[in-house]
């Protein structure tokens, strides 16, 4: 997931730089692919990261909040920064933001994986021994 969240908008800045229209095209399309296979790859990745107590619609709610929440805060910014320069400058700092995003999540994942806890090894039952006879 989080490799994907950083490919998403890497095709931003290179179309917010770009001197043609045909390259930034193709850079978007790049992009629009990406969170395409980023938002497919979502759910599955979310239930079977989920404990099985908490399989359902909780985990895949929170994710829509995550992920649709930052839309109030995030389209307004980006629309200002077009309303006072230009529009590659807005896709210049859409791309760079998302690109400090995935590294925030890299950051925490690493975290994660070095603070859980080892597997825990199953206890076998070993049979009791019935009366003597």
């Amino acid at each position: 997931m989080i490799i994907a969240a950083r490919g998403i908008r890497r095709g931003d800045p290179v179309a917010a730089f770009s001197p043609e229209v045909g390259v930034a095209y193709a850079a978007l399309l790049s992009s629009a692919g990406r969170a395409f296979r980023s938002s497919r790859s979502a759910t599955p990745t979310i239930q079977l990261s989920a404990a099985p107590s908490m399989r359902g619609p909780a985990p895949i709610a929170l994710w829509q909040v995550a992920f649709q929440g930052t839309t109030p805060v995030g389209g307004p910014a980006d629309r200002w920064i077009i309303a006072v320069s230009d529009p590659r400058a807005g896709l210049a700092v859409g791309g760079a933001s998302c690109l400090v995003a995935a590294g925030g999540g890299i950051v925490l994942a690493r975290r994660y994986r070095a603070a859980r806890p080892p597997a825990a090894t199953p206890v076998v039952a070993v049979p009791a021994e019935g009366p003597a006879r």
